[in-house]
């Protein structure tokens, strides 16, 4: 019934707002005779959990109304242009779009993408000039309810026509202050020219939380940031170039890309280069080495991701360069209570699998890390999906980690399990590759488990363990193949007999690739933030799209 409801307002202000821009549209003086910029409207790809095939047409017949203007610009009609792109596999791109537009005689073509995230909507688009004078022009919008997507069309027809065709709209606000001069990432003409907005009230549903009043904590305000073509494979949080302020670290598999959110905006302040094609599966941020700049540990498979050649940088003099390259050893940082952040690693031999090897506390020594205490005897788990903390009444510190199959357990420093879940949480499609184990097999892949953090989230001294929930859709039975389709983020309290959840998201599409916590924003508030990850981009001439989320974590309070 809500849905109903939801999609007949749509309707009506959709039906009012075109009424509104054909009529605009006629009544419009005619310009003195110019050359005619024609205009092919691309439907655009959706990314829902339900079908939207009316928001889709309707977006469509919006900007052709508003960006149409007799004598100047005219947007061809949409059949002409479905039948233009009855043979086309897949979401355009640049080139694709240059052919499409070649073929219909169009001087532009605009396309894009239409995600539902939540509540929110959120719009993607490119204007690619077909003659290939200009370089393409990106634009983004983004609507917190079904309610507003009508206003925030009619923005982002703004944004084209101010920056395709030199066109204000009447009573426009005087332009802002200019931005800071950006950084190198694809993405910045987006991030800069239209910072993202906020989200508000969240994602999660009061039917969904569980236990909430009794956690002693609430998670608030919502944040997404602006989708990234990249595949971003893990991700951090810190103060990497000691400038007081917190940055949060992505690493794609081949780069390390530096961000801090300033004035509302998320902005690329650097931008490292991996070295010797190496394949990123992780990053942390930590002070180990005690000098006052927290560091920037990437865990690295060499090419043929068969063995580790994981490497370490730092910021000085203005810009980060390595402290530490190819060593075998993977790094996971654990910020603990009572001693802040600390470094944990496991070396990988070659052809062993990911869990043979023991799990050791490390320190800065000699120019380097080593190994100092044994925290987990070999066998029992990654590092990747390693956490220490004290989730129990115990006060103990024990380890959080994931079994080889994904159950999330709890386990003393010795070893002894002290619980298991019976559902497998977390879930990665990042693998190494092992020495196939018989003569008809191809490949022989293993996964890695993704990240676990601990945090006393309320303040009464037993820490909450925060993970998400990937799910499979072959439910991990394939040996070399792992697609996931769908995620929850959970956090889960110990309740005397085991880890429950008081607090989780709806099901949101795509997967969660990594999490972190921390005042990434700089408002006072620690919030949860994650990568989701919408498509890896695995098929060739496709993109991935991923996006950074954040929630406040609000209402702290001892029990």
């Amino acid at each position: 019934m809500e849905d109903q409801l939801k999609k007949s307002t749509l309707h009506i202000f959709m039906i009012r707002f075109i009424c509104i821009m054909l009529a605009a549209g006629i009544c419009a003086a005619v310009p003195a005779a110019a050359q005619i910029q024609k205009v092919a409207v691309v439907p655009f790809t959706v990314y829902a959990e339900k079908d939207l095939t009316f928001l889709q047409k309707g977006i469509v017949d919006m900007l052709t109304s508003r960006l149409s203007r007799p004598g100047e610009v005219a947007v061809l009609g949409r059949e002409v242009t479905e039948e233009a792109l009855k043979d086309v596999q897949g979401p355009l791109n640049p080139a694709t779009a240059i052919e499409i537009g070649q073929e219909l005689g169009a001087d532009h073509v605009l396309y894009g993408s239409l995600t539902v995230f939540g509540e929110s909507v959120s719009v993607d688009a490119k204007m690619i000039d077909v003659s290939g004078e200009r370089e393409p022009l990106s634009f983004f919008t983004q609507s917190p309810s079904f309610g507003e997507v009508i206003p925030a069309v009619d923005r982002f027809a703004a944004q084209i026509n101010e920056k395709a065709f030199g066109r204000k709209a009447a009573g426009a606000a005087a332009p802002a202050p200019a931005a800071p001069e950006p950084g190198p990432a694809e993405e910045r003409p987006d991030v800069y020219a239209h910072p993202e907005t906020l989200i508000q009230g969240g994602f999660g549903e009061a039917g969904e939380r569980e236990s909430v009043a009794e956690a002693g904590f609430t998670m608030g305000r919502a944040w997404k940031s602006r989708s990234f073509n990249k595949f971003l494979v893990s991700m951090d949080l810190g103060d990497v170039d000691a400038d007081g302020k917190i940055e949060t670290v992505l690493a794609t598999p081949d780069q390390i890309l530096i961000y801090r959110f300033e004035n509302e905006r998320f902005l690329e302040t650097a931008r490292i280069e991996v070295p010797g094609y190496r394949f990123v599966v992780g990053v942390d941020v930590g002070d180990i080495n005690g000098n006052g700049v927290e560091e920037i540990f990437v865990s690295a498979l060499n090419g043929q991701r068969t063995g580790l050649q994981s490497m370490v940088y730092e910021y000085a003099n203005g810009s980060y360069a390595p402290i530490v390259e190819k060593t075998p050893w993977y790094f996971r940082v654990v910020r603990q209570e009572d001693f802040g952040k600390q470094l944990y690693g496991q070396r990988q031999e070659l052809g062993k699998t990911q869990f043979d090897a023991p799990i050791y506390r490390m320190a800065w020594e000699g120019g380097g890390y080593v190994s100092r205490h044994q925290v987990l005897p070999g066998k029992k788990a990654n590092i990747l999906g390693f956490s220490m903390g004290r989730p129990t009444e115990s006060g103990e510190d024990l380890a959080v980690v994931y079994s080889t199959v994904d159950l999330l357990q709890v386990l003393e420093t010795t070893g002894r399990e002290v619980w298991s879940s019976s559902d497998p949480f977390g879930g990665s499609s990042l693998y190494i590759l092992l020495p196939v184990e018989n003569p008809g097999m191809m490949e022989n892949r293993r996964f890695f488990p993704m990240r676990i953090r601990a945090r006393d989230l309320n303040g009464d001294g037993t820490e909450e363990v925060i993970v998400a929930q990937n799910q499979e859709m072959a439910n991990r039975r394939l040996q070399n193949r792992r697609n996931y389709n769908k995620t929850q983020l959970y956090v889960l309290s110990w309740d005397g007999l085991g880890l429950g959840a008081v607090w989780k998201t709806r099901t949101l599409s795509g997967h969660i690739r990594d999490l972190g916590i921390a005042d990434f924003d700089g408002d006072g508030i620690e919030e949860l933030v994650a990568v989701l990850v919408i498509k890896e981009g695995k098929i060739m001439g496709t993109d991935a799209k991923c996006s950074v989320i954040a929630f406040d974590i609000i209402e702290k309070s001892a029990q």
